[in-house]
């Protein structure tokens, strides 16, 4: 009764914009942009997601001038927080500088500073391949900041049950997904899986690798937010109130939070 309730509402708040829009389609980009940059909750949710990148840029500083690049950029305004981010994604479209496929990178060994990837590990059919080009591509000292849904009981029960094209099962036993698309009928469980409950496998398979952080956030901002299907649930002028809340609730995101950021450095050996 509560779901059809909470799915009627839903319904009603749905974004016009996205009726007629093929989410795994080059032309989603440009409505998605669109869709961010007139919700100030939305921006208050990648305000702090591209914030954790800056630490990474910071601790890089040496390697330069090997390029840092964004994995997965889709509607991405990265440019604004890190203006020399080279964008790519896997298909063309007026928001990429270059297109790229994760699971191949054209890169040559060492050679790159950083990789960004906000929401991309779980759209790919096989993380594990994409992770161990990134470690190739990587410089010694070069670093890989992901962020991903975190498998909170609220995140994995709001997106089985309410999410237009996504999933979360964190049941499965092998590190593969099967998308149909870009964005469609991707697992949002494969990056918790990948990195935090398979964390000793993860570091057998990729001893290189080092933790250098791991930290939960976005509790209520991105669910106030709308995301990119819905309108906004608060209006834009409560942006000072949503942050002061998630300031307020930080000691329960371990638990809570929607979304976590794992920051990996590549080591010399």
């Amino acid at each position: 009764m509560l779901t059809s309730s909470i799915k009627s509402f839903l319904q009603s708040r749905k974004l016009t914009a996205m009726d007629h829009v093929d989410v795994d389609s080059p032309e989603s980009v440009a409505v998605h942009r669109h869709v961010v940059e007139s919700n100030p909750i939305l921006l208050e949710v990648y305000r702090v997601w591209y914030g954790e990148f800056l630490p990474a840029v910071e601790a890089t500083r040496a390697l330069a001038p090997r390029p840092m690049i964004e994995l997965g950029c889709g509607s991405s305004h990265l440019e604004k927080y890190i203006p020399d981010i080279v964008k790519t994604d896997c298909v063309a479209h007026s928001n990429t500088h270059a297109v790229v496929d994760a699971q191949a990178l054209p890169y040559p060994d060492n050679s790159l500073r950083a990789v960004f990837m906000a929401a991309v590990l779980h759209h790919l059919s096989d993380p594990e391949k994409c992770l161990r080009e990134i470690e190739r591509c990587l410089a010694p000292g070069g670093r890989l900041v992901l962020i991903e849904p975190s498998n909170s009981f609220l995140e994995k029960w709001l997106i089985n049950r309410f999410s237009p094209y996504e999933f979360h099962d964190d049941s499965i036993t092998e590190w593969k997904g099967t998308p149909t698309g870009r964005l469609s009928s991707a697992n949002t469980a494969l990056g918790w899986v990948v990195l935090v409950r398979d964390e000793k496998i993860f570091f057998r398979k990729f001893p290189r690798f080092r933790l250098v952080r791991r930290r939960y956030h976005t509790f209520s901002t991105y669910y106030l937010s709308g995301g990119v299907s819905f309108q906004p649930f608060v209006p834009g002028s409560w942006r000072p109130l949503v942050r002061a809340f998630e300031g307020l609730t930080r000691p329960l995101h371990p638990w809570l939070g929607g979304a976590m950021t794992v920051d990996l450095e590549k080591t010399s050996a």
